[in-house]
């Protein structure tokens, strides 16, 4: 298993942080709170990939939302599952995940983690490679921390 963190510098602009790191140590805070730190991330999408893994044989028949992208009841339950997991690490924060119809926590927060549980949802039932989980942070309307994690 490997993830990339992606923390913007300013004008658009990412920096590739870490890919594939060890299980770290997590604390359910992270030290500083400007910086969620590469272990708090790594057992939050360790902790969603488990689930997902668990749904991908009954993961349901695939549907499609308006705009004619696929879901399945795998993307509605990881969804669910980071955004309870995100609400209550930072009960502050208001969270909005893909999957979800209604955002959790205060909309009018500085700070809000927009969630893609299951990115290339076909991919993720053929169990072919293609998919990731996604979780970008936005403070004071500026993206300021993106997480994606790649199962393979």
């Amino acid at each position: 298993m490997g993830w990339t963190s992606w923390i913007g510098k300013g004008g658009g602009t990412t920096t590739p942080v870490a890919s594939t790191v060890p299980e770290p140590t997590v604390r359910p805070w992270p030290a500083r709170r400007g910086s969620h730190g590469l272990h708090l991330m790594y057992r939050l999408f360790s902790d969603a990939w488990e689930l997902a893994s668990e749904l991908r044989g009954g993961a349901g028949a695939v549907e499609y939302k308006d705009d004619g992208t696929p879901v399945t009841a795998a993307d509605r339950q990881v969804g669910t599952f980071l955004s309870a997991r995100l609400g209550g690490w930072f009960p502050d924060d208001a969270v909005v995940s893909e999957e979800e119809p209604e955002p959790r926590g205060d909309t009018s927060s500085d700070r809000t983690w927009f969630v893609d549980p299951i990115d290339g949802t076909l991919s993720f039932l053929d169990d072919r490679p293609g998919f990731t989980i996604s979780v970008l942070l936005v403070a004071r309307g500026k993206p300021v921390e993106a997480y994606v994690f790649d199962p393979r």
